[in-house]
């Protein structure tokens, strides 16, 4: 009776298996910033009251005349802007501030459904020709 020995259908060498975990781990860990994760993460801001209320930009340096857009993060929709102090224009639903024609600082107010609010500074550059 003669005994038939078994071949494994393929081989790989210990230096190539490493090789193949080391090039594994890095791919799943450069994919894992690339996820649909923060996707899910970004529209749950959107939505999650449970996030403090933020203004962007917090502060700006602007020259006089220039525009500038405040946006708001967190806290409950709709978000209502104004101008405590200064010069410039804000639109209350868009946030587009406009700067003064002359120097000044401008106190920017992002308030959400809740009556949070949260200010920005600006301050306002006269523009030398």
């Amino acid at each position: 009776m003669k005994l038939i020995e078994e071949k494994p259908i393929f081989s790989i060498s210990r230096p190539c298996l490493l090789l193949l975990v080391i090039l594994s781990a890095t791919m799943v860990l450069a994919c894992d910033d690339f996820s649909f994760y923060g996707l899910i993460d970004d529209a749950k801001d959107d939505n999650d009251t449970t996030l403090e209320l933020q203004i962007s930009p917090i502060s700006a340096r602007v020259p006089a005349g220039a525009d500038l857009l405040f946006t708001a993060r967190g806290g409950k929709k709709p978000y209502v802007y104004t101008l405590v102090s200064g010069n410039g224009a804000i639109d209350s639903q868009t946030g587009a501030y406009t700067a003064p024609a002359t120097a000044s600082v401008d106190i920017a107010r992002v308030t959400d459904a809740d009556g949070s609010s949260v200010d920005s500074q600006i301050a306002v550059v006269e523009v030398v020709e």
